[in-house]
């Protein structure tokens, strides 16, 4: 897969503080807590740039809040255009643990069922995956002859699974994780979830869904794709023109992957400016295009900037995720750091005028929702300071950082020193192989004390330990955490908050509750 060699927003931070990384973490922060999301499956999502898009960002300083800041005050109403050669993409994966599995081979996963209803695009409430009534069997062993049909009952035993209704590993565009990501994974849920299966190296990670946009007309182009049990006659929003014009070198588990596009907000497309929306009776039609993976789960909350419109001639809300378009909400982005109440949020399918005063005080993004929700303020990062000489590790917490809880993992077992320093709270915890320290707010730079082996090597370390990190109040991730080497200064990157190697974000379903988030206390 070529586009895993392109660059995430963290890398792109990267560059600009000029750190070598070995782990890549980006969160999905388009829409909040990912609601659209199958639920109770691990998912790991990212957003990727090509070199010419990474290179724009990284020239212009867009992920700097103090430039983004810097452009208003000069009275600049958006970022620099991007290169007609950008493009972004932000593919979704979900990864399958063993424990998950029924006779040791064989993973439920839910599978689209077009929009519900008989009528098109389907009734104006949010369609989670929960709803979808019907799923597909994942044969690890590739011996699956699935052609087209689905489960319709889904019973967790297995039971009601059928040849016809199991596919191939082989049938999904996949790789497996290796043993720093399957570590992180799990630190992830011992912090954040319930008990859930173990992840191990090898597991593994299926391509579901895949955003993509290019930046050849000034509205970008919008096509998203998601694996489909029947690609040759896919549901709405992917129709049979589409699948009868993939080209015949698309072969393979490629082909079993269902696509929608976006050129235009409405039908027929609108100028830049100065166009009109879907109205009764005015010939201009809603136009939708989303990836039920993504966004079938989001209801009128998520999206509060939406309006009305009309489709086939009936009037319809266009204010949940089955009603959406790329193209719509993206050309909302806008930074606004004043919160101006009137400024363009997320949006069903509408018209967006590219002029319109709902932008005035806002800096528009050039499509781009990720540039606001990776942009930092400076002095914001966590990092791991360790001394060679006597073993002492510390947290050093930027000034504009906020973290509450830390994660410290050790593959090894390095933490054989001296008793820990600053680890006296309820759910602390401290052993061998991990330090966890919480606080019930956010804390600056302490010092666990001499708590680890002395003259470990800095690439021993940077092997050994895996680092997550959590910001106060909103318990998200804390970007990627660095590791200070003394008396040698160096930074390397460990890991980050919520987020995981290769930049592929994890959700599960959550419930985080003091007494179940930190169950396990220090004796």
């Amino acid at each position: 897969m070529v586009f895993e060699t392109w660059q995430t927003p963290e890398d792109v931070k990267a560059e600009n503080q000029q750190t070598d990384l070995s782990l890549h973490p980006i969160q999905l922060r388009q829409l909040s807590r990912g609601q659209g999301l199958v639920a109770e499956d691990t998912v790991l999502g990212s957003v990727k740039y090509d070199p010419s898009a990474a290179e724009h960002i990284l020239q212009n300083g867009l992920f700097h809040q103090s430039e983004l800041d810097r452009l208003l005050t000069t009275g600049a109403r958006k970022v620099p255009d991007f290169p007609s050669t950008a493009i972004a993409l932000k593919p979704v994966f979900e990864t399958i643990a063993e424990g998950d599995l029924v006779d040791g081979r064989y993973y439920q996963m839910p599978t689209w069922p077009g929009p519900p209803g008989d009528t098109l695009p389907g009734p104006s409430q949010a369609f989670p995956s929960a709803d979808w009534g019907q799923c597909v069997w994942i044969d690890l062993g590739n011996e699956g002859q699935g052609d087209g049909l689905a489960d319709a009952s889904c019973l967790e035993d297995g039971s009601s699974r059928t040849p016809a209704t199991t596919y191939s590993l082989d049938d999904f565009i996949h790789f497996e994780i290796g043993e720093k990501r399957a570590r992180l994974m799990n630190l992830q849920n011992e912090v954040l979830s319930e008990d859930l299966p173990p992840f191990q190296a090898g597991d593994p990670s299926i391509l579901q869904a895949m955003h993509v946009t290019s930046r050849e007309t000034s509205r970008w182009t919008w096509q998203t794709f998601w694996w489909s049990h029947r690609p040759n006659s896919p549901h709405f929003p992917s129709s049979q023109e589409f699948a009868e014009n993939r080209p015949e070198q698309l072969q393979g588990a490629a082909r079993h992957y269902a696509q929608a596009a976006a050129y235009s907000m409405v039908s027929p497309p609108q100028p830049d400016t100065g166009g009109k929306d879907s109205e009764e009776n005015n010939g201009i039609e809603s136009l939708y295009a989303y990836n039920p993976y993504l966004e079938a789960g989001f209801g009128p909350d998520l999206l509060p900037d939406s309006k009305g419109g009309y489709y086939d001639g009936r009037a319809v809300s266009n204010h949940v995720g089955i009603q959406t378009n790329c193209a719509s909400c993206h050309a909302n982005a806008n930074y606004n750091p004043q919160r101006l109440p009137n400024a363009p949020k997320y949006t069903g399918d509408r018209y967006v005028d590219l002029d319109s005063e709902k932008f005035d005080g806002t800096l528009q993004l050039d499509f781009l929702w990720s540039i606001n929700g990776n942009k930092e303020p400076e002095d914001s990062e966590t990092s791991l300071v360790y001394n060679s000489l006597s073993g002492e590790l510390a947290v050093d917490v930027g000034t504009n950082a906020s973290v509450d809880s830390i994660l410290i993992d050790s593959a090894s077992g390095i933490f054989v020193g001296d008793s820990p320093e600053n680890l006296d709270g309820e759910y602390d915890i401290y052993g061998e192989n991990e330090i966890f320290k919480f606080t019930s707010s956010a804390f600056e730079s302490f010092s666990f004390g001499d708590v680890a082996k002395p003259g470990l090597s800095e690439e021993f370390l940077l092997n050994d330990l895996a680092a997550i990190a959590l910001t106060y109040p909103r318990e998200e991730d804390a970007g990627p955490i660095n590791l200070i080497y003394v008396p040698e200064p160096a930074s390397r990157f460990l890991g980050g908050g919520l987020t995981l190697m290769s930049a592929w974000f994890m959700r599960r379903r959550m419930k985080v509750f003091p007494g179940k988030r930190f169950r396990r206390k220090l004796s």
